[in-house]
């Protein structure tokens, strides 16, 4: 099932999801190009990224997002549905363009994404990724989540919570 288009406002910051089409492939490569480029710089990274066409051939158990603030394409994020049990979600991979940071878009994204997957999820970064692992404590609290719990070895943090379909505040 493919979830409806979420827009959030988090602080006045407009972010909005979009599923990225097959068609739309040429305009996502080069953004997970500039992504993985980045994180290679915080320990190895497979350039070539394995997966990158699996987004489209499972669409059943993996969406591939733009992200976009207002009108501009921000970023992307792509997420799945592990075949692990008691996980429902996974978000594989996340990336703001550099201009957008700092603006609340990424708190504004996560957020968005998460409410249009409710459920268990994890993610993981990269322990040598100062700005991620600062970043994410944060993201995954504004999005509402629960039960929270962090477990942390010698090369990431994962974060495994729960998000609920609305929030109550």
């Amino acid at each position: 099932m493919v979830p409806k288009v979420n827009r959030v406002s988090v602080l006045t910051v407009p972010v909005t999801i979009t599923i990225a089409k097959q068609s739309e492939k040429g305009i996502l490569r080069p953004l997970l190009a500039d992504y993985l480029k980045e994180l290679g710089s915080y320990g190895d990274v497979d350039a070539n990224y394995p997966f990158f066409e699996a987004y489209w051939r499972e669409p059943d158990v993996r969406w591939p997002y733009f992200l976009f603030g207002g009108t501009t394409l921000i970023g992307f994020a792509f997420v799945r549905a592990p075949a692990e049990r008691n996980l429902d979600f996974s978000l594989a991979e996340f990336f703001i363009r550099p201009h957008a940071r700092r603006n609340h878009y990424g708190i504004g994204a996560v957020t968005a994404i998460m409410l249009a997957h409710p459920g268990k999820w994890e993610l993981a970064v990269m322990k040598t990724n100062t700005v991620a692992q600062r970043f994410w404590p944060r993201a995954i609290a504004a999005a509402g989540a629960q039960e929270v719990r962090r477990f942390d070895n010698l090369e990431v943090t994962t974060y495994r919570f729960t998000v609920q379909s609305a929030r109550t505040n």
